[in-house]
């Protein structure tokens, strides 16, 4: 049997560096890795029924666009290719939101 290897495609849809996005946004509200596509989990501070948060985003291939309104699962990771996301006040205090990419992100002192 061969040697196992993961195709370009397989390496770039897993998650290779992580972190969470709540504080770490800039006097706009928007949190992105400097135009690197990344993916979010959404995780309720406190029980509730919601199913899905809608936020505005651009993703990987809309650059030039204004960000959109898109809604994301609770409880999963978002199939999304997201490279900046508007977050309000109100979506901060009610929900923890984690970042992934497949691409090695060094965090920053």
């Amino acid at each position: 049997m061969g040697q196992k290897q993961l195709s370009p495609a397989m390496i770039a849809a897993r998650i290779a560096s992580h972190g969470i996005i709540n504080g770490n946004v800039d006097e706009e509200n928007k949190f992105s890795l400097g135009g690197l596509p990344f993916s979010i989990y959404i995780r309720p501070k406190t029980t509730t029924d919601v199913i899905d948060v809608v936020l505005s985003c651009k993703l990987f291939q809309e650059d030039d666009k204004d960000a959109s309104p898109a809604p994301f699962p609770i409880y999963d990771w978002t199939p999304m290719a997201i490279t900046e996301l508007t977050l309000t006040a109100g979506v901060l205090s009610a929900y923890d939101i984690y970042w992934g990419s497949g691409y090695y992100i060094e965090e920053e002192d």
